[in-house]
Formats: C-alpha cells, sequence, structure tokens
C-alpha cells in the first residue's frame, strides 16, 4: 500500500513550484488533494483500458477557476510504503 507523505510532497511543491499563479486565471489560491488517482488509458474501441502500469496523480486545483494540474508523487519522492499487506476478499 502506498500513502501520499503530505509534508513531503508540500516541500517538494514549495521548493519546485516558481511560479505560483494559475495559468488560467492568474490567482494564487490552490487547494492540495491528498488522494492518490491515476489517469484512465482509452483503448483504440473508445473504452477504458484496464491494467498494465499506472502512474500515481496528486491532484491540485486553483479555487477561483477551477483548472487541475498533476503532480507525479514518485518524482517528488513524496510516497510512503507500508509494508502490511491489504486484507483480501475471498
Amino acid at each position: 500500500m502506498i500513502k501520499l507523505n503530505d509534508q513531503k510532497f508540500l516541500a517538494a511543491i514549495n521548493d519546485k513550484w516558481t511560479s505560483k499563479n494559475c495559468p488560467m486565471c492568474g490567482n494564487n489560491n490552490w487547494n492540495i488533494d491528498s488522494n492518490i488517482v491515476t489517469a484512465l488509458r482509452i483503448a483504440e474501441n473508445g473504452g477504458v483500458s484496464l491494467g498494465g502500469n499506472v502512474m500515481p496523480l496528486v491532484a491540485i486545483t486553483c479555487m477561483n477557476c477551477g483548472n487541475v494540474i498533476f503532480v507525479n508523487p514518485l518524482i517528488v519522492n513524496a510516497l510512503d510504503k507500508d509494508n502490511k499487506e491489504a486484507p483480501h476478499n475471498d
């Protein structure tokens, strides 16, 4: 199981994000979602393609206009790994 380390993520964002103004509206009022999500690949037939590698993403949303940017927490070293196995539902 992986979990976002909020403190590491915020420190990385503050260190690397030089211009925090939203590219759409120019405001600087962001909300960082602590959930890890992923984008889905669209298959050639137009359906959703499941399986394969997953890219973890954290959404950062402009609270003025709704613009959303995604940051990969693997790249900024902001994930904690829990060595406990998730329970199986048999």
